[in-house]
């Protein structure tokens, strides 16, 4: 089959131009409902990672943000991706990254959010109470630093913050600190209410310059 001069410089053209410059036409990572934080002028909630690409992402949240704001987003301690709001749709957004992200980072851990605190606890393990911190926390466990060894599936009670964790278990243990699941996971609610006291205050969130 043949074609003309014209028709091809037409192709050619249409073929330049395929990559089209519009970012949200690039394919994107699809991530229903894939928790995560969202922090905003010093404030920080829980939200949801809609879809992701290298270069942006659609994040819901009931922060209070406008078109040009600049926000941090992050999943897990050290994954904190800066980014651009650049529409918004009720409590959808569209962020656009201020630098790509690599592919690793599209890869979302099967574990939940993890959110960075400095948050005091009373830990009761076979009758005898500890006071620790819990370093970490997400819907269906924490890091807590200041226990003695544990055995795996030990059981405890944790108190902090008005919360009262019962028969939670230890996962693992390294030296002082402890990895403890949740026999019951906590709500989102209340996540985004722990995310409102000073012990969660941002603590642990680099953000990008």
């Amino acid at each position: 089959m043949s074609i003309s001069v014209r028709e091809a410089q037409s192709i050619t053209t249409r073929e330049l131009q395929a990559p089209s410059t519009d970012r949200r036409e690039e394919a994107r990572h699809v991530a229903t409902y894939r928790p995560c934080c969202v922090v905003h002028h010093e404030r920080m909630s829980m939200g949801v990672v809609r879809n992701m690409s290298p270069s942006g992402a659609c994040v819901e949240s009931d922060l209070e943000m406008e078109v040009g704001d600049m926000v941090t987003y992050f999943w897990e301690e050290k994954t904190d991706i800066a980014a651009k709001v650049i529409w918004k749709d009720g409590n959808r957004f569209g962020l656009s990254h201020v630098k790509e992200i690599t592919e690793s980072k599209l890869n979302f851990p099967p574990r939940s959010v993890r959110v960075p605190c400095n948050a005091e606890a009373n830990v009761w393990v076979n009758g005898e109470c500890f006071r620790a911190t819990i370093e970490n926390l997400s819907l269906g466990g924490m890091r807590i630093t200041g226990l003695p060894p544990l055995d795996r599936g030990l059981m405890m009670t944790i108190c902090f913050c008005g919360l009262e964790i019962e028969a939670a278990s230890a996962r693992w243990s390294r030296q002082k600190t402890v990895g403890v699941r949740f026999s019951q996971s906590l709500t989102r609610t209340q996540i985004a209410n722990l995310l409102l006291r000073p012990e969660f205050a941002l603590t642990g969130v680099e953000f990008s310059a």
